[in-house]
């Protein structure tokens, strides 16, 4: 894995999480939403299941939670493994490049704006500070 690879994935992993947290509204809406009986009169079922259609929805939604759960808990040692591999780069500059990058997901005009410098010189410091990271040994893959 190489550097940009390594703190993009913070950005990933947060993504991931809005997604599933947009998929647990989703179950809610279902396990929570009136539904009515179908009677299909031609069709037979042998086997029916006992358990409740909200109570699946209601189950699905706990195990997504958990799974959520230990995503965020990922993603803050992530974050502030991010945060201290980019403390050890020397300039200040390059440190907020990378922070409002890679912690903040900000964009490139986003992060001139901020740091009051010109697109080239943010993709300079950038690419100076992505040199000078030295990854942890131990560090953190999703």
């Amino acid at each position: 894995m190489n550097v940009r690879e390594y703190l993009n994935q913070s950005y990933w992993l947060d993504k991931r999480i809005k997604a599933n947290l947009e998929e647990v509204e989703n179950l809610r809406q279902i396990a929570y939403g009136i539904s009515s009986p179908i009677f299909d009169i031609d069709r037979v079922q042998t086997t029916r299941s006992n358990e409740v259609h909200f109570v699946k929805c209601i189950n699905k939604i706990m195990d997504l939670e958990q799974k959520i759960n230990e995503e965020i808990t990922m993603l803050l040692e992530l974050k502030e493994q991010i945060r201290e591999v980019i403390s050890g780069v020397e300039s200040i500059d390059e440190q907020m490049v990378l922070m409002y990058r890679y912690k903040k997901n900000y964009t490139w005009e986003m992060i001139a704006r901020e740091l009051h410098a010109g697109r080239t010189t943010i993709h300079r410091w950038h690419d100076h500070a992505i040199e000078s990271i030295v990854l942890p040994e131990d560090m953190i893959q999703i």
